[in-house]
């Protein structure tokens, strides 16, 4: 009975020890080797703040280097790379579950593929396992079985053959808005004309896809409510696009319907404020990366405008002037 007793101890000191360096393994997998650890380990300081915040940045690229946070006082960026509506939902519901200072406004990007199967799509990868809540995702996909995977191959051991990412990210790991600006380098740099450039990213981004799927419709209006439920305003922005992508996407998208889903939307949830600079930089090359995410200079002009306009709805505070002694009035 000795023996096997010792037998049953040390069967379960190797379990727990296996146990444990998984556990060490996906945690530094997530938070300081992969590609959206910056991104993760800004958001979980974010979390575990209380100072005060009125703005919080969330969502894709075009938010990630749309605006620039530095600038506005008491902002935060916890946008990250290719961020669908269903994990912004996620993190949000994170955030303000566990956050002790609630952010008083919430910016959010609206695409013209914001709705597209395109962003369902992207819950699909290892970059927002700690997010997702893979057993509501599958009652609501009625699919468990390829949820499932998901999570075993994401949530469970999301470090297994990624011996070449982590290789690269030992050596210095860069924000999600330089790796984003390179990425953009690499893959719009060398394509060709404007033209051919805005036509590509238009069909990635929309041809052969429907661009109003469920999912992505039902996580948007989840995402409303939550800000709702929690007295959050939410600041829902038109980005600039150049006159090219805005013309390559209105040849595969029904602009008329889409707009009349947006004022659907709209109208369900009155509370949301509707920013539009969609067509504001026209013809103005310099204030794009590509030709559809912003430059330095057009993130300057981006971040000032929206800092004014936020002001003007009261949904940030005014400037404070301060007088200095002695001077004259």
């Amino acid at each position: 009975m000795h023996v096997k007793l010792s037998h049953i101890v040390r069967a379960a000191l190797f379990v727990g020890v296996l146990v444990a360096l998984h556990l060490l393994l996906r945690h530094a997998y997530w938070f300081y080797f992969s590609g959206l650890a910056p991104s993760l380990s800004k958001e979980r300081e974010y979390i575990r703040s209380a100072s005060p915040c009125d703005l919080l940045f969330l969502g894709n690229s075009h938010i990630l280097v749309g605006f620039d946070e530095h600038t506005i006082p008491r902002s935060a960026m916890c946008s990250s790379l290719r961020e669908p509506y269903a994990v912004t939902y996620y993190k949000l519901k994170r955030i303000l579950d566990g956050r002790p200072a609630k952010p008083k406004a919430v910016v959010l990007q609206l695409d013209l593929h914001s709705f597209s199967d395109y962003r369902t799509e992207m819950l699909e990868g290892p970059g927002w396992a700690p997010y997702v809540d893979y057993c509501e995702v599958a009652r609501s996909r009625n699919d468990y079985i390829s949820v499932f995977q998901d999570w075993v191959q994401f949530r469970a051991a999301p470090y297994a053959g990624k011996a070449a990412e982590v290789i690269n990210h030992v050596t210095g790991l860069e924000s999600g808005r330089e790796r984003m600006e390179r990425s953009l380098e690499k893959i719009f740099g060398p394509i060709g004309t404007p033209e051919v450039a805005a036509s590509l990213a238009a069909h990635y981004h929309l041809a052969s896809r429907r661009w109003d799927d469920d999912e992505s419709l039902d996580y948007f209006r989840r995402i409303a409510e939550l800000c709702e439920v929690n007295g959050v305003s939410l600041v829902w922005v038109r980005l600039p696009v150049t006159r090219l992508y805005h013309e390559a996407a209105s040849e595969l998208l029904p602009m008329p319907e889409w707009e009349a889903l947006v004022q659907r939307m709209l109208d369900a949830h009155p509370e949301i404020t509707l920013i539009n600079y969609h067509e504001a930089l026209f013809g103005q090359s310099n204030m794009f990366k590509d030709s559809d995410h912003l430059s330095a200079e057009g993130r300057a002009w981006a971040t000032t405008q929206l800092a004014a306009d936020l002001r003007a709805r009261a949904i940030l505070p005014p400037v404070v002037s301060i007088s200095m002694p002695g001077a004259s009035k």
